[in-house]
This record gives structure tokens, C-alpha cells and sequence, in this order.
């Protein structure tokens, strides 16, 4: 891993709920991990 990349071991937090709910679900397709999916995330930031 270099110095400012995204690490490759990134979790799938989607699947969680948080107590008291999820009252910004536009974060869900907004995440590191649901962008790398998509290949939107850069190699670097």
C-alpha cells in the first residue's frame, strides 16, 4: 500500500444498520467501497 492510496481490505458497511437507522441512505452509493465497485473511486487521494 503507498502512502495515499485507498486500502484494498476496504468494508462493506452498507450492510449495517446504526442505532437509530440510516437517515442518510444517499451515503450508501456515495461510499469508498460502493464507488471502488463501480470504479469510481482514484487510485490515490
Amino acid at each position: 500500500m503507498g502512502f495515499l492510496q485507498f486500502p484494498l481490505d476496504l468494508p462493506d458497511l452498507r450492510r449495517l444498520v446504526p442505532p437509530g437507522g440510516n437517515s442518510k441512505e444517499d451515503g450508501l452509493i456515495n461510499c469508498y467501497f460502493a464507488q471502488r465497485e463501480e470504479g469510481r473511486l482514484p487510485s490515490w487521494y
